[in-house]
């Protein structure tokens, strides 16, 4: 059976996005003024905010503006949500720092508290800084495309030795042609957001990698066996 929830919140997503960002960049008036705004203390504004204001007026402009920062409140909430949880998957395998504490679930709401705190207090150090957070939002989302196409490229390079089981619902025989366009559009995009902020993103996404590569070669790869069932299933 064909997932379509999956299929339609995929395909309304990419359609309504692309019709708000074209509708962004159509209400653009004045380039240099949207990159340039700043209020009343000489703060900057974000661009996005100074398009809205610019196009449909102060009163309107900040309105949607708030709107836009309740949407962006709870896809906040669901980035806790799913990070905390990732965490402490890893911890209770013993694949963190200070595993002991991150894997505690409270016992009176059953949640994973210690790390769901350590991830709203991640984000909110990366946050104080403000020169910070354009590079920081910028590598979230290149993390956020490497993520979903790490098991697309496994499956592609294994097509042929180690061919997964496919399920009811799957691509057939355009499987492996769209696995290369998605690969290769994710080379492409990452590659384009990287070069934002002179680079900034790019060069601290390429020392992350080398500091996270030698975490693992010098002492994860030793001392991490991987998740308790699959050491147990060995």
């Amino acid at each position: 059976m064909v997932p379509w929830g999956m299929v339609i919140a995929v395909a309304v997503s990419s359609v309504v996005g692309y019709i708000m960002l074209i509708a962004l960049t159509l209400a653009i008036k004045d380039v240099n003024s949207v990159l340039t705004a700043t209020d009343a203390g000489g703060n900057a504004i974000p661009t996005v905010v100074a398009i809205l204001i610019q196009a449909l007026g102060a009163t309107a402009g900040k309105a949607v503006s708030v709107l836009a920062a309740m949407a962006m409140w709870f896809c906040g909430l669901g980035a806790v949500t799913g990070c905390s949880r990732v965490i402490y998957a890893f911890s209770r395998d013993g694949g963190m720092p200070f595993s002991n504490v991150l894997k505690k679930v409270q016992s009176q709401h059953q949640t994973p508290v210690a790390a769901i705190w350590f991830t709203v207090c991640a984000a909110f150090v990366a946050a104080i800084y403000s020169g910070a957070y354009a590079v920081i939002t910028t590598i979230s989302v290149m993390c956020l495309y490497f993520a979903y196409i790490t098991p697309v490229f496994l499956s592609f390079r294994n097509r042929k030795t180690k061919p997964l089981s496919k399920g009811p619902w799957n691509l057939g025989k355009f499987s492996s042609a769209i696995n290369f366009v998605a690969i290769s559009w994710t080379l492409f995009i990452t590659s384009v957001v990287s070069l934002a902020n002179d680079f900034k993103a790019g060069k601290t996404m390429i020392a992350l990698l080398i500091t996270l590569f030698a975490w693992y070669h010098f002492r994860e790869k030793k001392r991490f066996i991987g998740p308790t069932w699959s050491a147990n299933h060995e």
